[in-house]
C-alpha cells in the first residue's frame, strides 16, 4: 500500500495531540548569507511531491522547519529535499531518504551549507557537515520540542573536542599556509568558505556570535 503524508505545514511546534503521532520535522539552518527562501519538497512512493517554503532572512531566529504527518499506509522510503532561494535562484540543495519511525516524531536534519555550494556530490550522495556523504538515512533523532540548529552542531562538536587538540583541522590553503579550518572565519570548514557579516567560525561552520 502507497504511504499517504498529508501536505507539508508551517508549524511552530508539533502537533499537541495526547496520541502518539507518526511525523517527520525536516529542519534545515542555513550559515549562506542573503538567503530570501527556504523551501522544502517531499516526494512519497506514487512520485507526488508537496513543497512547503518559509521566509529565512540573515538575523532571523532559529531555522525553517516544517511537520510530514503521516496518515496511513507504508512508512516509506521517502524523498526529501530542502532548498536555499536567493532571488528565486536555488543555491544549494540537500535530500536525504527517510522513512517514518511508527507512533514517534523524528528529525531530519537537512542544514544547508556555504560549503556546499556548486558541489556536485553524485547519484545517491548529498553535501552536508561531513562534506558528501550517503543520502539514505536509516536512523532519524527524536524530536525533542526545538528545531537542531548550526549553532546546536557547534557547540556539540567543541564540547566532544574540548581539551584535544585537533590536528587533522589544519589544511593548506594556498598563499594562506596552513589553517584551522575548525576556527578561520576565512577558510571555515574548507579553503575559502568565509563567514560573512557578523558570522564566526566554530567547529568548521559559520554561526551567529
Amino acid at each position: 500500500m502507497k504511504a499517504r503524508v498529508l501536505a507539508l505545514a508551517l508549524l511552530g511546534a508539533c502537533s499537541a495531540d495526547t496520541d502518539p503521532q507518526t511525523q517527520l520535522v525536516l529542519v534545515a539552518d542555513t550559515d549562506i548569507p542573503g538567503i530570501d527562501l527556504v523551501t522544502f519538497d517531499v516526494s512519497d512512493l506514487d512520485g507526488s511531491v508537496r513543497r512547503a517554503s518559509a521566509a529565512q532572512r540573515m538575523g532571523d531566529e532559529g531555522p525553517s522547519y516544517v511537520t510530514v504527518l503521516r496518515e496511513e499506509g507504508s512508512l516509506g522510503p521517502l524523498r526529501v529535499t530542502a532548498r536555499a532561494l536567493r532571488q528565486g535562484a536555488s543555491l544549494v540543495e540537500r535530500v536525504h531518504t527517510v522513512s517514518f519511525a511508527p507512533d514517534e516524531t523524528r528529525v531530519v536534519p537537512l542544514h544547508l551549507l556555504a560549503r556546499c555550494v556548486g558541489v556536485s556530490c553524485g547519484v545517491g550522495r548529498t553535501c552536508g557537515e561531513s562534506g558528501c556523504t550517503a543520502s539514505a538515512v536509516d536512523a532519524l533523532p527524536a524530536w525533542t520540542g526545538a528545531p537542531p540548529s548550526l549553532r546546536d552542531l557547534a557547540d556539540a562538536a567543541i564540547a566532544a573536542d574540548a581539551g584535544e587538540a585537533d590536528a587533522g583541522a589544519l589544511v593548506r590553503c594556498g598563499d594562506a599556509g596552513l589553517v584551522d579550518v575548525q576556527s578561520d572565519a576565512l577558510h571555515c570548514g574548507a579553503c575559502d568558505v568565509s563567514c560573512r557579516g557578523q558570522r564566526v567560525c566554530s567547529a568548521g561552520v559559520c554561526v551567529a556570535k
